[in-house]
This record gives structure tokens, C-alpha cells and sequence, in this order.
């Protein structure tokens, strides 16, 4: 089950099975991935209406954009692991990045990706826009998003 809780009150929402993925949306609603009829799906859920959005792999990895969006990262097949960003409008498949990348929002509408690059792990920005390759970091190094764009990367 789904609920919305506040200081004042609590409110059971929605019904989704027990394996679910949730992240926020940054616009005070969420994202969830989860089986439906068979597949799995993508759907979106604020106080008003739940709404099945788009269908990604069993296996998807989803980080909230910050600005109402998620990028999912998902195994495409014959493609490899991709980045896609959906939203209530759309959604899109935007760049490769390996199976084994760690994936954090950057609160502003961009991601943060430290996957390895040749043969060294490479921490990259990418939104809409396009993806940059940023800096070195440890493989078991640690990310989260900062909400404002950057990320705080603990090392080991």
C-alpha cells in the first residue's frame, strides 16, 4: 500500500505489490516501478490519481529527476544498458552508460553517473542537454545528489 502522511494526518492512498521501486518526483509526487499484469511498469502517483505511465525491464534501476521526471536505467535490448528520462509528457532514450553504474539525481533535472570509463571510474553529468565526462573517483566510492545540481561523492 501506498500512503501520504503529514504532522497533521495520514492517508492510505494506493495499492502496489510488495517488490516495488518508489522515488520521489521533486514536485510532490512519486514514481514508482513495480509487476503489472505480467510486466513491469512504470507508473506516477500524488495526492489526486495514480497513472500507469510506460513499461521498462524487470531489472530497471529509477532516480527521481527532481523537477517532476525520473530517469530510469534499464538493459535495452540489443542496445545494452541505457539511460532514459520519462515525465507526465514523454519519455526518452537519452544515452549509454554500463550495467553497473551508480545513478543519483541531481535535484535539478540531471543525474549524476559514476561508471567505468575505459579503465578508470568516471563520475559524468548528464540532463537534457547531453552528457559530460567530469572526474575520477573510486569504484566503491558513494553518491548522492545534492538537490541543487551537484552531487557529495564519499570515497574509500
Amino acid at each position: 500500500k501506498l500512503w501520504h502522511a503529514t504532522n497533521q494526518s495520514e492517508t492510505e492512498k494506493y495499492e502496489f505489490p510488495e517488490n516495488t521501486q518508489l522515488v520521489g518526483d521533486g514536485n510532490g509526487g512519486v514514481w514508482i516501478l513495480c509487476p503489472t499484469d505480467g510486466k513491469w511498469k512504470l507508473w506516477h502517483a500524488n495526492m489526486r490519481r495514480e497513472r500507469e505511465m510506460y513499461e521498462y525491464p524487470a531489472n530497471s534501476k529509477i532516480v527521481g529527476d527532481g523537477e517532476g521526471g525520473v530517469w530510469v536505467h534499464c538493459d535495452t535490448k540489443h542496445e545494452g544498458w541505457m539511460l532514459w528520462h520519462a515525465d507526465l509528457r514523454g519519455e526518452c532514450k537519452k544515452y549509454s552508460f554500463p550495467k553497473h553504474s551508480k545513478v543519483v539525481g541531481d535535484g535539478k533535472g540531471g543525474v549524476w553517473v559514476l561508471c567505468q570509463t575505459g579503465s578508470k571510474w568516471m563520475l559524468w553529468h548528464a540532463d537534457d542537454s547531453g552528457e559530460r565526462e567530469m572526474y575520477e573517483y573510486p569504484e566503491k566510492s558513494q553518491l548522492v545528489g545534492d538537490g541543487n545540481g551537484g552531487v557529495w561523492i564519499l570515497c574509500p
